[in-house]
């Protein structure tokens, strides 16, 4: 590489040991604080050599011998000293009895069905007056009520609760809430009510709670202001970056069209902010010291006040420390790299929270501007139009296609899904939300002003209902997404190989290479049909676990036969099930109907398949079959036989505590396997295998 380049991004070079470390830390917890005692007359020894030694630069890479392990050992120590291991004999205790606990919120809890928080515990025990020092973190989760909505953040509380674990996901394509927390480094969850709370102190008046506080009270105008919950949860979203009161069609809407970004707070709404405080900072015709230095402190103040405005998420927070480096980088008159200030605030956001790098929205965050970065120019200089606005058209469409390349390989990762109609969502959202952001903050201040205060605020909700309805109506086109797309993260990895390699043929200009990466990915699609092929073979059965409610059914290949009692679960839930379980097409019947399929006869709670009967016992109105695989309890075993051959009993969803008890004691009494999804998850069997799985 290039030595001029490398000399304009050191904190490039900083910031990847730092990450190795991290991770490193991350997967082997099993560290002392021992080794990271050396660190410390490291750093002012490199410093020496720098300062006063100055070796040319073809020597310098023996320092590297010092720098580079010893940010690899600076990484650990910082995952360390955030890491708060909660020991196994404590955990014990806090599972098997009710303990006091003395904390605070991390920050202000969120309102939804129930009112949720992380809490920072700081001391427990068996009594209120004695208390054991330790530090970790709960989940808790407080049904509403007058006194749970005045919870602050950083208000400290006493509070006795009983901690449990968080369960796993209960169904295919629920979301793994137990692994949330794991990231976030919480491995007990609870939920109380607010009578349980035995004492309450209001958080200090800080410059951070004040900041909270106008948050909220900018979050209940725009609810005021709008009409419907619709445009009231966009306004919030696109501009307070708060998400709580969002429904969750709207989100899976925007994200099958690949513009959920714009509900996140992130670099797009931090550089309006910037450009609209820019644009008067432009009015000062002053050229002085004093004068450049205000305008620097100003821009600094202003991001940095919007970034803990809008709640401080990673996203927000990689912009604003981007824009912080460029300013002072203007401040100190030194040629900025948009490389450079990227790693440097990667570095920053990192050494105060190293559970960031562990986040999707930092990575996603990270990864999408790196891309506009890298491939935007590579892809703009193949074309140029002398129309301005075939020019503008082209230049958002390969800011999203930059963007997307470069997290492609996260969102399949993460989000199993790729968004078709990306780029035309991108003509929509980059820009009205130019317009939105910019009109929102205006309408915020000045909606109380006769006349002017009614026309701006008509016109703000005139353009959030377009983009609403514009959104939507891209989801009516058929194949707008692509779903079902698992990869490992050897795979991911092996993507971003992939991306690496087509940037370097991109770069270098010869394109000739690029049959290698898509011979790899010709390789990979093979797999992926014969992956396709095994789903094809499938001939399997559910039963899932959903609160009071009844599901159960059959696959065979990519087709689905669900039975549901009473009603069919939410919509979304539906979906998320059909496609982690990769199903093309479902037929959904009521227990209480009659089905006749060619290997399938359903009626009164009895269904027949090939060399396989089930029974749905709250169902059953004539006489049970001579035998039965798997039987889906009712509300107790007592007219059943003594000793009815069934190979399985499961209690789902609808069974309360008392009804799966009497149902296990029996089939214990029996030898019978019984399962309770309550506990277990969803039952899952073969149809075409005698023996029951377990």
């Amino acid at each position: 590489m290039d030595r001029n380049i490398l000399r304009q991004i050191p904190f490039v070079r900083l910031v990847i040991p730092l990450i190795i470390g991290i991770l490193f830390f991350s997967y082997v917890k099993a560290i002392t604080a021992l080794p990271f005692i050396w660190i410390a007359p490291v750093f002012p020894l490199v410093i020496i050599i720098l300062r006063y030694l100055q070796p040319s630069f073809t020597q310098r890479w023996t320092l590297g011998l010092f720098v580079y392990p010893a940010l690899i050992f600076a990484g650990l120590a910082i995952a360390q000293s955030h890491h708060q291991p909660l020991e196994k004999d404590i955990e014990q205790i806090l599972l098997t009895e009710a303990q006091f606990y003395y904390g605070y919120f991390t920050s202000a809890p969120t309102t939804k069905k129930r009112i949720n928080g992380f809490f920072q515990v700081i001391a427990h025990g068996k009594t209120a007056h004695h208390l054991t020092s330790k530090s970790f973190k709960l989940w808790l989760s407080f049904p509403k009520d007058s006194i749970a909505e005045t919870l602050e953040a950083k208000a400290h509380i006493l509070i006795k609760l009983r901690a449990q674990k968080c369960k796993p996901p209960s169904n295919p394509g629920d979301f793994s809430f137990q692994s949330f927390l794991k990231r976030k480094q919480i491995a007990l969850i609870a939920y109380p009510t607010s009578d349980s709370i035995f004492y309450y102190q209001k958080p200090a008046n800080t410059l951070f709670i004040q900041i909270a506080q106008y948050r909220k009270q900018l979050t209940d105008q725009l609810t005021q202001l709008l009409p419907t919950k619709r445009e009231q949860a966009i306004a919030q979203a696109l501009i307070l970056g708060e998400r709580s009161s969002m429904d969750q069609n709207i989100q899976q809407a925007y994200a099958k069209v690949g513009a959920v970004h714009v509900l996140a707070v992130s670099g797009l709404h931090v550089g309006l902010v910037f450009g609209f405080l820019f644009f008067f900072c432009q009015k000062i015709k002053s050229r002085s010291i004093w004068s450049q230095l205000f305008k620097s402190v100003f821009l600094l103040l202003g991001i940095w006040f919007y970034a803990f405005l809008a709640g401080a998420s990673p996203s927000v927070l990689r912009a604003a420390t981007m824009f912080s480096f460029i300013i002072l980088g203007h401040v100190v008159n030194r040629s900025i790299n948009i490389y450079n200030s990227l790693a440097g605030s990667a570095l920053v956001l990192l050494c105060i929270d190293p559970s960031l790098l562990f986040q999707v929205g930092f990575q996603l965050s990270y990864f999408a501007v790196l891309g506009i970065v890298y491939f935007y120019p590579i892809f703009k200089a193949y074309w140029f139009s002398e129309n301005p606005i075939l020019n503008w058209v082209y230049s958002l469409l390969l800011v999203s296609v930059s963007a997307q390349l470069s997290t492609l390989p996260l969102c399949l990762f993460y989000f199993h899904q790729f968004p078709l109609l990306f780029w035309a969502s991108s003509l929509v959202v980059i820009p009205l939300t130019t317009i939105i952001l910019p009109l929102g903050i205006i309408v915020l201040f000045l909606h109380s002003l006769p006349y002017l205060g009614y026309g701006l605020v008509y016109l703000f909700i005139q353009l959030l209902t377009l983009m609403n309805d514009l959104i939507f109506q891209l989801n009516l086109f058929p194949f707008a997404v692509i779903s079902n797309i698992k990869i490992s993260l050897i795979g991911l990895i092996l993507g971003y190989l992939l991306l690496i390699y087509f940037a370097h043929c991109l770069f270098i200009k010869r394109l000739n290479k690029i049959w290698i990466p898509i011979s790899i990915l010709v390789i990979l699609g093979c797999l992926y049909s014969y992956k396709q092929w095994q789903w094809y073979q499938r001939n399997e059965g559910y039963v899932f676990h959903y609160k009071d409610q009844t599901l159960f059914g059959f696959i065979r290949g990519k087709t689905s036969y669900f039975f549901y009692d009473k009603k069919r679960i939410e919509s979304i839930q539906e979906d998320a099930l059909l496609q982690s379980l990769h199903i093309d097409k479902s037929h959904f019947y009521s227990l209480d109907s009659m089905v006749q399929l060619p290997f399938l006869r359903y009626e009164n709670g009895i269904g027949i398949l090939p060399q396989f009967t089930f029974v749905y016992l709250p169902k059953i109105t004539s006489k049970l079959p001579k035998e039965a695989n798997v039987m889906i309890a009712g509300k107790a075993p007592l007219k059943l036989p003594p000793k009815y051959p069934v190979r399985c009993v499961v209690a789902d969803g609808q069974r309360g505590y008392f009804e799966r008890k009497k149902w296990k004691d029996w089939a214990v009494s029996q030898n019978i396997h019984f399962h309770q999804t309550q506990n277990e998850g969803a039952y899952y069997f073969k149809l075409n295998e005698k023996k029951i799985q377990k």
